[in-house]
C-alpha cells in the first residue's frame, strides 16, 4: 500500500524539486548574517547602512524571480 509520501507528487518529490531555492535561501541567511558580524567589529555606522541595503537586494531580488516563476509557470501553461 502506497503511502502519500509514497506517491507521485508527494513530499519527497516537492523536496526534491525544492531543495536548490531552500539551499540558496540558507545560504543567503548565512551570508547575511556573516556579513553583518563582521561590520559590527568594525563600525555601527557600516552596521546600520548593511540593513537597508539588505531589505533592498532582497526586494530587488525577489521582484524579478517572482516575475520569472510566473512567467515560466505561464509558458509551462501554454
Amino acid at each position: 500500500m502506497k503511502t502519500i509520501r509514497d506517491s507521485r507528487g508527494g513530499y519527497l518529490e516537492l523536496l526534491k524539486v525544492a531543495y536548490p531555492l531552500i539551499f540558496m535561501s540558507a545560504s543567503n541567511v548565512v551570508m547575511q548574517f556573516a556579513d553583518r558580524k563582521f561590520l559590527s567589529l568594525s563600525s555601527t555606522m557600516e552596521m546600520a547602512a548593511a540593513l537597508p541595503s539588505g531589505v533592498l537586494f532582497f526586494t530587488l531580488f525577489v521582484f524579478f524571480s517572482v516575475t520569472c516563476g510566473y512567467t515560466a509557470s505561464l509558458v509551462a501553461q501554454w
